[in-house]
């Protein structure tokens, strides 16, 4: 109502909110099916409006629902709009707490399966709040948060019917929808579900549910359609890596034909398996880009598990470290070469012995694959998904090949995807992929084609959310300029919709023909993009320019110390080059972002002028420097590069020498040459 400050004090005035809490209420309270069903029908009125304003709440939950009684009418409000689950799951331990804030997040908001919060998250939630009305239950209960999240993405609730007999069968079939696993089935608008609660609140009790549903947005996600045979073949392979017979499987095809998607969808089937049999899925991403990292998939993929390893109780980790030192026995400093972070699940190990050179290097490849294969017990399998192996660096490539010779006795399975159109027979990885396959190392390699007619009009008509015969013209336009290849059909559907060649009238898509042939489509999926850049904002122009300069992924801390604007506005600007497809978010990092290809990094490269460059690189450096003051070591390698092309010399050498040095001691023999000769130039030049 008011802002203002009253004796140097800030103050906020905000409306005087009457009542309880329902999960206050819950606790004491049975409300009767005709309440519970005005309850949610109120709830559904604010969703309706908030969704229409593009507002999604995140965080339904009794907590924030508040119920004051009047004159035998109960009146509700719905509190803390827009809040984001910022705590890590570490934090959260006791009972309640679980329960009230993942019992009623959706498979979506857990993380765990890939998918873009919308509307149909709130409603998923409201549909648990609406659960347990009806049922004095609710349908995920654990004390366990690892447990509780696997509940919400893999396991169906039992019908309310099942709990409560005296439940009305339209109202469970309601609820039912509320909670598909997958947001494409649910209700897909506020809206939609209103309109049936609004029926039976007439006193209709036969009617088809969800049929003025539609859905508020096209999110430009559907369900992984036209893979099924693939699917398969790679479910065999990691249900035998459980048993103990591991494999390499490796996923190739062009840019945005599916890879990543695909893997997703094998990510979510191991986690459906259960909580602890599902394993271990972890993650590193390769990167084309000047200063490589050596072993950067590798390192990225301990990273992620030692975070995970630093969820477990204190007894599981003393257990943990004790298991794995058992199997290094006195060559566990390796492993800390290879990532630092590992300290944290070894503890403490004993200095390392030096050999030669050459057996040096041998000693390292097999401690470290021995490792990866025995990162988790015998009873769970172990998923390494490693992403762009075409970009992978040359130390990274050797210590597949080393994993893949005894990866047949462990129950390590390693997904990888890479470029075929990338990768030529002069290739490492292909040096890696015919020997093996040729030798039958447990290696299996998978061509992805594009999509048929049949898949991508299934795919188009799920986005649209409409029937397959609705979408058969649009169809065959979209595969004649895409060429089935799904990522380019997605974006050229999307374009359609923005230029308004599509409008949805009397519950289905209508096409304007005219309008669509005057609509100018580019002959390649990156062109397109690009083309879209014209008309994009001076601040996010400016924000992913300096973040082409960073590098092919880019973390936002550094951009917070160089563009003049609040975080917020960052961060705005980043959700809508997201929305654009300029920008995806890392899986590897929270507040980490990645370019959706290089041809985009280069666009807004190209538009910086080669002093302006400079002082960026230079700037960059800095704030990389003072943000990982006392552990440079982290960052090594970003510095050595920043500094050199930003043209400081003695910066450049303070950083070249260590980064040979470490690159040297993790046998990536080819990066420490780079960086030595770096640092050798700069030493020539003082002298003269």
């Amino acid at each position: 109502y008011e802002t203002g400050e009253y004796k140097n004090t800030p103050y906020l005035i905000t409306e005087l909110t009457k009542g309880n809490s329902l999960s206050a209420l819950l606790d004491k309270v049975r409300f009767s099916v005709e309440e519970s069903v005005e309850l949610i029908k109120q709830l559904l009125e604010a969703l309706n409006y908030v969704h229409g304003k593009g507002v999604i709440h995140r965080d339904i939950k009794p907590a924030n629902i508040i119920i004051d009684k009047e004159k035998n009418k109960h009146k509700v409000k719905l509190l803390d709009f827009g809040l984001s689950h910022i705590m890590e799951l570490s934090q959260i331990k006791g009972k309640e707490e679980v329960v009230g804030t993942f019992g009623y997040m959706s498979p979506e908001a857990t993380g765990i399966v890939k998918k873009a919060i919308d509307e149909r998250s709130d409603l998923y939630s409201l549909g648990i709040v609406f659960y347990n009305l009806l049922t004095g239950e609710l349908p995920f209960k654990s004390k366990d948060t690892g447990a509780l999240l696997h509940q919400q993405v893999a396991v169906e609730p039992s019908a309310p019917r099942k709990v409560k007999s005296t439940i009305p069968h339209k109202l469970e079939e309601i609820v039912l929808k509320l909670l598909y696993k997958d947001p494409e089935l649910r209700y897909q608008s506020a809206r939609g579900l209103l309109y049936d609660i609004q029926r039976y609140k007439k006193g209709e009790k036969d009617f088809i549910i969800g049929e003025q549903d539609q859905k508020v947005k096209l999110t430009y996600q559907t369900r992984l359609v036209g893979r099924e045979e693939e699917i398969e073949k790679i479910k065999r392979l990691f249900n035998k890596a459980r048993e103990g017979e591991g494999s390499i499987c490796l996923i190739g095809g062009d840019p945005g034909v599916g890879k990543t998607r695909l893997v997703e969808a094998i990510q979510q089937y191991a986690y459906e398996q259960g909580y602890k049999e599902g394993g271990l899925f972890i993650r590193g991403k390769c990167l084309n880009q000047e200063n490589k990292i050596p072993y950067q998939p590798f390192r990225d993929a301990l990273n992620e598990y030692v975070k995970k390893a630093g969820n477990l109780d204190q007894k599981e980790k003393d257990k943990e470290r004790k298991r794995l030192n058992k199997i290094l026995g006195d060559l566990g400093d390796i492993i800390l070469r290879l990532n630092p972070n590992i300290k944290e699940v070894l503890g403490e190990v004993p200095d390392l012995i030096p050999l030669d050179p050459e057996r040096e290097s041998q000693r390292f490849l097999m401690v470290v694959a021995k490792f990866l294969s025995n990162l988790t017990t015998k009873d769970r399998a172990c998923i390494i998904f490693l992403d762009d192996l075409q970009w992978a660096d040359e130390g990274s490539l050797r210590l597949l090949e080393e994993i893949s010779l005894g990866i047949k006795k462990n129950n390590l399975f390693i997904l990888g995807t890479y470029r075929n159109n990338e990768v030529d027979e002069d290739h490492s990885l292909t040096k890696i992929i015919d020997p093996a396959l040729e030798k039958k190392h447990n290696l299996v390699n998978i061509i992805l084609s594009a999509l048929n007619f049949k898949r991508l009009n299934k795919m188009v008509s799920g986005i649209l959310g409409e029937n397959e015969e609705k979408s058969v013209k649009l169809a065959e336009y979209i595969l004649e300029k895409s060429g089935g290849n799904p990522f380019f059909a997605i974006t050229i559907l999307r374009e359609l919709v923005e230029q308004k060649t599509m409008e949805w009238k009397a519950g289905c898509w209508v096409e304007n023909w005219a309008k669509i042939k005057k609509v100018q489509i580019s002959s390649n999926i990156v062109d397109m993009i690009i083309a879209r850049l014209v008309d994009i904002p001076e601040r996010i122009d400016e924000i992913l320019q300096i973040g082409a300069l960073i590098g092919k992924s880019f973390e936002m801390y550094i951009l917070y110390h160089l563009i003049e604007a609040d975080q917020e506005e960052v961060i705005s600007c980043i959700d809508e080059a997201i929305e654009r497809q300029l920008l995806e978010r890392s899986v590897e990092k929270k507040g980490k972002v990645v370019f959706i290809h290089d041809r985009i990094k280069e666009a807004f490269l190209a538009k910086i002028s080669k002093s302006k460059m400079k002082e960026y690189h230079l700037r960059i450096a800095s704030v990389i420097e003072k943000e990982n003051k006392g552990k440079e070591e982290d960052v090594i390698f970003m510095l050595a590069h920043h500094f050199r092309e930003g043209g400081d010399p003695d910066k450049t050498l303070e950083y070249s020498v260590p980064a040979a040095r470490m690159a040297k001691i993790n046998y990536a023999n080819y990066e420490a040459i780079k960086y030595y000769k770096n640092s050798i130039e700069i030493l020539d030049r003082k002298k003269e």
